[in-house]
């Protein structure tokens, strides 16, 4: 049995739901609680499953970690600080793309605003995906899971997973053992391969944007919603949006923290 059960109170209204939600992430979040239940992490899965109802979702679940801080904190950045504005986004788009996948929170929002389009999420860390699957498999969304990285160039790379939601590859290498190595998939191949019309784009790919997003950026469609991070500073930050700018984007940053930022990008 597990806690996505006993907390299942799908027959209490929406409004109770999220309620309750806010209620067990704000316990959940609190600092000494997360070292209890880190210690108790390796006991039965019954800690590590914590299924929650998003107000925002209306109707359809969450799962995630309690024990892992870094989904409490991205589930609290979508569906209580809102970052991703997808009423902002100007037309129905015809491809999605969610490049740093993590627990799949971010394709569960696009495809609970546009149902049925086309998406694909691309995630390299092993530990993410069941609650990937998750997210797709039990609120039976559109959604095709791609277990790789995403770069310039198709192979393999090596993998730093780091915490949850910050995992990093680095440079194609020559010759590489399948000891810590993760498929990449080449981004830009694919836009030139799919050819989208009309195309939302998230990457949060820890610096791996550098690279990447100067390379897509002659293949994006000319209705494209870019929603990104930086991983390197103002600097890092003021390279992209200019560049992007320069493309025809409006370009707003939504966050900053310290060397992080992220924002949003809208050509249409």
């Amino acid at each position: 049995m597990s806690l996505s059960g006993i907390f299942s109170f799908t027959p209490l209204g929406a409004k109770l739901q999220h309620k309750f939600s806010l209620a067990v992430l704000g316990v959940t979040s609190i600092w000494t609680v997360q070292r209890i239940l880190r210690r108790v992490a390796p006991l039965p899965q019954l800690f590590r499953k914590l299924r929650l109802w998003p107000r925002s979702l209306n109707g359809k679940s969450v799962l995630l970690d309690p024990t892992d801080a870094s989904h409490i904190i991205i589930f609290r950045e979508i569906f209580v600080d809102h970052i991703y504005k997808f009423d902002e986004i100007p037309f129905v788009p015809d491809l999605i793309l969610d490049c740093g996948g993590h627990i799949g929170l971010f394709s569960l929002l696009a495809q609970h605003h546009f149902p049925g389009t086309r998406a694909m999420v691309f995630e390299p860390n092993s530990d993410n995906l069941p609650y990937l699957k998750a997210q797709v498999e039990d609120n039976s969304i559109n959604v095709q899971i791609i277990p790789s990285a995403v770069a310039d160039f198709d192979g393999q790379a090596q993998f730093s997973a780091g915490c949850s939601c910050s995992g990093s590859i680095g440079p194609a290498p020559e010759s590489l053992s399948n000891d810590g190595s993760v498929p990449v998939v080449n981004l830009c191949r694919l836009l030139s391969e799919m050819r989208p019309q009309e195309l939302v784009l998230k990457m949060d790919i820890e610096g791996g944007e550098e690279i990447l997003l100067p390379a897509i950026l002659p293949l994006l469609p000319r209705k494209t919603v870019l929603f990104f991070e930086t991983h390197y500073g103002a600097p890092s930050w003021e390279k992209h949006s200019q560049s992007l700018g320069r493309a025809g984007f409006v370009v707003t940053q939504t966050s900053n923290r310290d060397r992080y930022s992220d924002g949003i990008a809208i050509r249409n």
